[in-house]
Parts: structure tokens; C-alpha cells; sequence
């Protein structure tokens, strides 16, 4: 049997960037965010219509040419491209927490008349997951989960749980400075059989936001 290697070049028809990574963080008052609709030079890409749904916004368009880095490419230098720029201004009407929201191009190609980017926004410090579920304990147990504001450090002074068979603690990730800290949930083990919850309170340096509630759900057997 003849075996001939191939060796292909594929080229993106687009592609969408977020300069500022994939959550964008709400501010009081709302939110200015840039997305970049990028083509190959030699075959533009129109836009018809775009909207975003799922969070109120004002949104606009135009033609857009220069040096822009890919943040979630493994080399991220900024390099010439050529496309749309959409300006987008998310108003300040969440709730502290996460939300998600579509940004929905119509483009003038035929082959992708209808484009879908997914935008992700973080109001505040936020824990993921927002509730722990331990599922069925049978004896002790860990679990961890995360804290996080992108880019904008703050602290966890104390973690305080108002059932005595959890206790918790903070665990920094060093390469994210002190945007993102980890917290380590044990349990000892030593509940009744039936359904167990607890709620976790994790204390902050950050008077607009000085606690953060986390319940924990599970059942014991």
C-alpha cells in the first residue's frame, strides 16, 4: 500500500477577537467593550445588520484596518488585519454574578449569512461555581472551586461556614496575581444521614462587595 503524506494550509473565512479576553468586566454605570470581525485581505466580509441579545446594549459598526493581537492565540503578536470594528456599550443592569449575551452578525457572503459570538460579562467578585454540590458524601471530602474578578485584584479575608462539618480555605494562584484565588472546601465526614447544606460566607477587602454567600448542598448516606 502507497502511503503519500498531505500537508494542507487552511485559512480562516473569520474571525472574531476580544482584545480584552473572553469575560468582559462590568463597571458602575456600564460597560465600553471592542470586538474586531477580522477576514482575509483578499476576501472582505460585508455586514449587513448586527445586534446583541441578552443584555442591554447599544451597539455600532464600521470598516477597520490595523495591528491587532489574537490574547487567545499561543503567539500573541499583534500582526496587520483587516475587517469590522463593533463598538459595544453594555449597560449597568445586572446583578453581581455572570451573564451571557449573543452578538449576531448578518454578513453579505452566502455562504455564512448569519455569524454567532458568544460574549461573557462578570459584574463584581464572582464565585464559580456560584453553588456547591458536593453530591453523595459517604465519608470526608474535598472540593475546590474559584473566585475571580478578571483582572482586578482583590482579597478573601476570612471564610466563615455556618455548619461545623465544613471548613474552608484560600489557596492564591500565583500566575493570576490576586484576580483569581482558589478555595478549598473539606468535609470532615461526620454529618447525619439525610440531606446536608451549608452556607459558606467569604469575607473581602472590597467595601463595595464585602461578602460573598456560597451555598454547599449535598446528601450523606
Amino acid at each position: 500500500m502507497l502511503e503519500i503524506p498531505i500537508r494542507l494550509m487552511v485559512a480562516y473565512r473569520y474571525q472574531f477577537i476580544s482584545p480584552v479576553g473572553e469575560t468582559i468586566l462590568m463597571q458602575d454605570g456600564g460597560v465600553d467593550a471592542e470586538i474586531y470581525l477580522v477576514t482575509p485581505a483578499d476576501r472582505p466580509l460585508g455586514i449587513r445588520e448586527a445586534r446583541v441579545v441578552g443584555i442591554p446594549n447599544e451597539l455600532t459598526f464600521e470598516p477597520w484596518q490595523g495591528k491587532l493581537a489574537d490574547p487567545d492565540a499561543k503567539d500573541p503578536t499583534a500582526i496587520e488585519r483587516k475587517g469590522h470594528l463593533l463598538k459595544l456599550r453594555m449597560k449597568d443592569v445586572l446583578p453581581p454574578g455572570r451573564a451571557s449575551a449573543t452578538l449576531i452578525v448578518q454578513t453579505d457572503d452566502k455562504q455564512f449569512p448569519e455569524l454567532r459570538y458568544n460574549i461573557s460579562t462578570q459584574k463584581g467578585i464572582v464565585a464559580v461555581p456560584s453553588m456547591v454540590y458536593m453530591g453523595e458524601l459517604s465519608g470526608p471530602r474535598k472540593y475546590e472551586f474559584l473566585v475571580s474578578r478578571p483582572k482586578v485584584n482583590f482579597e478573601i479575608t476570612r471564610i466563615e461556614s455556618d455548619t461545623k462539618q465544613f471548613s474552608a480555605s484560600i489557596v492564591p494562584i500565583k500566575e493570576r496575581d490576586r484576580w483569581e484565588q482558589k478555595v478549598t472546601l473539606l468535609y470532615d465526614g461526620k454529618g447525619s444521614p439525610g440531606k446536608i447544606e451549608a452556607m459558606l460566607t467569604l469575607y473581602t477587602n472590597d467595601p463595595k462587595q464585602p461578602k460573598i454567600l456560597v451555598p454547599v448542598r449535598g446528601s450523606i448516606r
